[in-house]
């Protein structure tokens, strides 16, 4: 089977002009999926440093379409897809629909094993009918993935939700035609296990997903906060709630790339996405979180909200090994 030979996975300051070997772009600006050459992602969020854009490259040949409200492009054993809808209705129901489509369409489409899934929609926590909205939209999507056959325990996907500043929910898939691991952190709650105070349905998500390529291993680690068990800690304290997250985050990556790390520096080249809650903590968070990584890592900086109003920093790598 033709695998992913080369893949490579960079936040840039400019968005290459020419779409030859991109699989993918992702960059802010308003909730998109589109498939003009090559497939690009729109993120409502603004942009905290001088990144602008996720770029996915590849030697390999690449494929474009779309599938109903889908969006894609592949190369070799992988696919990343994308769909982006309106913000009309209830949240429930929009990740429910949204989810049916999208893995109904991995499976036909031969990629049946999702390795990472993101969810950026807005007012994520406004409280409707008595749930926040990312509350009901675990309640969709659990329900999509059960009635997809998942046994909602060991192989869930690694995931995301983070609030945004547009409209519109989109939901960014990449999925493989080689099967995954999929990973946990032994100092968290699994989160398909959470105590029902945290919605009527737990969120449904792995921490971790790996899946090997004739590169090495891909490593997705899901986004990671400052909680132990699953508690939040350091309510108000961006400094401590950096701490709690690297520590997750090096325990995390560990298990999934099957070694103990003692730091994140260790996590060679990693990519990291920081999400960071109010724009006034960015320099204390940049200033306890860069030391921690390597000096080859790379960061894209956002403003967006989290799932849990005392947390004011979310994380998620991209690693190879």
């Amino acid at each position: 089977m033709e695998a992913v030979q080369q893949l490579e996975i960079d936040y840039t300051t400019v968005v290459p002009e020419s779409a030859d070997g991109l699989l993918a772009v992702v960059v802010p600006g308003t909730i998109e999926a589109s498939v003009t050459s090559p497939l690009r992602i729109g993120l409502a969020m603004p942009v905290l440093g001088d990144a602008h854009a996720e770029v996915w490259r590849t030697d390999l040949p690449i494929e474009r379409g779309v599938d109903g409200a889908v969006v894609w492009s592949s190369a070799g054993d992988l696919l990343v897809g994308a769909i982006a809808v309106a913000d009309a209705g209830p949240i429930a129901a929009r990740a429910d629909d949204s989810y049916r489509s999208v893995i109904s369409f991995v499976r036909r489409a031969g990629f049946p094993n999702i390795l990472r899934l993101w969810n950026q929609f807005p007012r994520i926590l406004v409280q409707n009918d008595g749930l926040e909205r990312y509350q009901a939209f675990c309640t969709g999507r659990y329900a999509a993935f059960e009635s997809a056959g998942y046994s909602l325990e060991g192989d869930l996907p690694a995931a995301s939700a983070v609030g945004t500043s547009g409209d519109g929910l989109l939901v960014t898939v990449v999925a493989s035609r080689r099967s995954a691991g999929y990973f946990e952190n032994p100092r968290q709650v699994s989160a398909f296990h959470y105590p029902r105070q945290y919605g009527p349905k737990s969120p449904s998500f792995a921490r971790a997903s790996r899946v090997e390529t004739e590169g090495g291993a891909l490593i997705f680690v899901s986004g990671t906060a400052s909680i132990v068990g699953h508690v939040s800690l350091h309510c108000g304290d961006a400094a401590a709630q950096v701490d709690e997250t690297v520590e997750n985050l090096r325990l995390v990556y560990g298990a999934a790339a099957g070694r103990e790390l003692r730091s994140l520096r260790e996590a060679a080249g990693a990519l990291y996405r920081i999400y960071v809650k109010r724009e006034e903590d960015l320099e204390t968070i940049r200033e306890r979180f860069l030391p921690r990584i390597g000096d080859d890592a790379t960061c894209l900086w956002l403003r967006g909200d989290i799932c849990r109003a005392e947390l004011l920093v979310e994380v998620e790598m991209i690693g190879r090994e």
